[in-house]
């Protein structure tokens, strides 16, 4: 987890019990901010994710079916519902083949790139609200892929501090720290593919964050 300071590590670790079919909220407790070895829980109740000051949400899962499969995480799902991927072009509005601003590892500024295959939705998942040193803000799923000038990836949840790339109306691309990381509840998020690269979004359409979409780079 990235914080402010510098990164913390978690040991992994299991929960059992748990009800088949069931849409769960996985969370440790580390007073300190210790880092290493921690008990996870799993909890129905989303409200209980900031129900304690030193309370760490690890991520969502969705258990199978009695005789299913395994246990996996959910998607991370990206920007949430009205977000401005361009003037004029809100997210829940898009479609394929639609042309938004793009980002990738090495590129010195952004460039246009088409959604491709297709827009998906998904309701009430977790999301967090990215401020930029700028003011500039965002608002995405907590395990949204964020990358930084040098290809790190990190969550958007353990973002605090690091550097990612900012849209200004009729300026370069820029680089600016995450100041704040804040809950922003259950959202509607929209998951697009722009082929593995990064694109901006944000609360305002002139002042948008670059973000990632569903697949982890490397």
């Amino acid at each position: 987890m990235q914080f402010g300071f510098g990164t913390v590590s978690y040991n992994s670790g299991s929960i059992t019990g748990l009800s088949f079919t069931t849409k769960y909220y996985v969370y440790c407790d580390d007073p300190g901010t210790q880092g290493g070895a921690v008990t996870y829980y799993a909890t129905t109740n989303f409200s209980k994710l900031a129900a304690s000051t030193w309370r760490r949400y690890v991520g969502t899962i969705t258990t199978p079916s009695n005789g299913g499969g395994g246990t996996i995480p959910s998607d991370p799902w990206c920007v949430a519902a009205g977000s401005w991927l361009r003037e004029g072009r809100l997210v829940d509005h898009c479609e394929t083949g639609n042309l938004i601003d793009c980002w990738d590892t090495g590129d010195e500024d952004t460039h246009l790139r088409p959604i491709i295959g297709g827009v998906g939705t998904e309701p009430e998942i977790p999301c967090v609200l990215l401020t930029m040193s700028s003011g500039a803000q965002v608002v995405c799923s907590r395990e949204t892929p964020v990358t930084d000038r040098a290809g790190q990836v990190y969550e958007a949840q353990h973002c605090q501090g690091i550097e990612l790339g900012v849209m200004h109306e009729d300026e370069p691309l820029s680089w600016e720290a995450v100041e704040q990381v804040e809950c922003a509840g259950l959202l509607t998020v929209y998951k697009i593919s722009v082929g593995g690269k990064s694109y901006a979004a944000g609360i305002d359409p002139h002042h948008r964050v670059i973000t990632h979409n569903g697949m982890q780079k490397p």
